[in-house]
């Protein structure tokens, strides 16, 4: 168990009643600054924080419920229980046994947003907590037990780490196979190297300290090879001593390889991984969106390469939105992938780990609650199903309304953008069909439809990293409008 209950009671000392609540109080979690559209307030001299920011922040899922006016946190090993207005906090650590605390103020709603006291987060996680006065700035850090292989390296798990995308457990160690999955760790040192394996040839993007840095002219492949089987690599070396984030994200998708993560080694210590974005989208789509075909190495000029040569998901219109927005991004995508297919299963495909992989495990989608979802399939429904196949295009809506169902049982709080190439006026009515219809006994105002112009490719084939980019520049200002975003910010 690497939750413990610990009463800081230090933190209410040290911060008294000195702040009011129009000072600005800056919180600071595991090295990262919690943003939220609600600032922190004070009541009775105690610091309350917006519930879901501050818990998603540290890797739990809240849920609300409005009959018993009960928050419930879950972490992967925990579950902390509060009600409005009450002061009895209740944590679970995977039983039915509880251990029970109480707060001087309760949890309370505020202008319509549900308030969490500080003090009940720092009750059942073990943070090392600090209050500046001038700044009026709160630093938690929480403390990790690490624990060692006899080789010296750390064994991964999801104290640990950040995991990137979707993820299954094999006796405890974390698998990646999904485009654009991965892990990231935070470490005090100078370098830092990593054991893996790998079932296939694999390829990988490295990096650190936030330097997400990609090149739209391919001639110098930044990614790290994989060969199939066990590997030790080195993410970091010759850094400043300090504290350094490093970020490690599979480029290929999960038919083509899939990754576990071992142990981490380093000349310092392994630290509490930095926290959640405030920001969530993800991304439901086919080759595009897995940017296969994509590199732009001078035998693939047309987009048409296979393999995973010719693969990078960091190239993908998906990840440059993520990256614009600052977003954690999940991407649930193959290449082929229609969703007349994808809804054709029971369950569907969705509501596996990654099928595509071999991983036919249910996904819990709690893992992983969206602002938006952007869903990428219209070639494969239309060219492919509708015109090459036959399909009438009433079986496409059918198939979609099923799907816009199954979203937003999924996810009730996401809103979500179906994508359509624009001159695909007949796949767009068949959008606005599903919308209609599924609008006949249910509210509609969170879809919409996302649209960009066939002149922005650059090549015939699959979109190269150019047309990629070229995508995301067109969706970018239309998510902006849908979501009341702003990129860069």
């Amino acid at each position: 168990m690497k939750r413990i209950i610990s009463l800081l009671l230090a933190i209410i000392v040290l911060m008294g009643t000195a702040v009011i609540a129009e000072d600005k109080i800056t919180v600071i979690i595991n090295g990262c600054t919690l943003e939220s559209d609600t600032s922190p307030v004070i009541v009775e001299g105690r610091t309350l924080l917006p519930v879901r920011a501050i818990c998603e922040a540290v890797g739990a899922n809240v849920s609300f419920d409005n009959e018993t006016r009960t928050v419930t946190a879950k972490g992967y090993d925990y579950t902390l229980v509060l009600r409005i207005g009450d002061n009895s906090i209740k944590l679970y650590m995977g039983s039915d046994d509880f251990l029970e605390s109480q707060c001087d103020v309760p949890p309370m709603i505020i202008d319509g947003r549900t308030f969490l006291p500080l003090r009940a987060l720092c009750e059942a996680l073990d943070f090392k907590v600090s209050w500046d006065e001038k700044t009026k700035t709160v630093t938690a850090e929480q403390a990790v037990f690490p624990e060692k292989n006899d080789d010296g390296g750390v064994k991964l798990d999801r104290s640990l780490v950040k995991i990137h995308g979707r993820f299954y457990s094999d006796d405890g160690k974390i698998v990646s196979s999904q485009p654009a999955s991965g892990i990231e760790l935070r470490f005090k040192g100078t370098k830092l190297s990593l054991s893996l394996k790998a079932d296939k040839d694999a390829y990988v993007h490295i990096f650190t300290d936030g330097k997400e840095e990609l090149f739209l002219n391919y001639e110098d492949d930044n990614r790290k090879f994989l060969p199939a089987g066990e590997n030790r690599i080195t993410l970091c070396e010759n850094l400043d001593n300090g504290i350094h984030t490093v970020k490690i994200l599979k480029a290929n998708e999960g038919a083509y390889n899939k990754i576990t993560w071992n142990a981490a080694y380093t000349d310092g210590e392994i630290l509490a991984p930095v926290i959640a974005k405030t920001k969530k989208i993800q991304f439901v789509g086919d080759s595009i969106t897995c940017a296969a075909s994509s590199l732009n190495f001078p035998e693939n000029a047309n987009g048409s390469g296979n393999g995973i040569k010719y693969e990078d998901s960091l190239h993908s219109y998906a990840c440059y939105v993520g990256r614009a927005f600052d977003a954690d991004v999940e991407l649930f995508a193959k290449s082929g992938l229609s969703m007349y297919n994808c809804m054709g299963e029971n369950p569907p495909r969705y509501e596996k780990t990654d099928p595509f992989a071999g991983i036919g495990e249910t996904w819990n989608h709690e893992n992983f609650e969206p602002d938006l979802i952007v869903q990428f399939n219209w070639i494969n429904e239309y060219l492919g199903k509708v015109q090459r196949d036959g399909i009438k295009p009433e079986i496409i809506k059918d198939v979609y309304v099923e799907m816009i169902k199954m979203f937003r049982r999924d996810h009730p709080n996401a809103k979500l953008m179906m994508v359509s190439r624009s001159d695909q006026t007949e796949f767009i009515k068949i959008l606005n069909s599903a919308i209609e219809e599924y609008g006949k006994d249910n509210d509609m105002s969170w879809i919409g439809i996302l649209t960009y112009d066939k002149s922005v490719l650059v090549n015939p084939g699959h979109p190269h990293p150019e047309g990629q980019a070229n995508i995301a520049k067109a969706f970018i200002p239309q998510i902006e409008k849908f979501m009341g975003w702003t990129a860069g910010k």
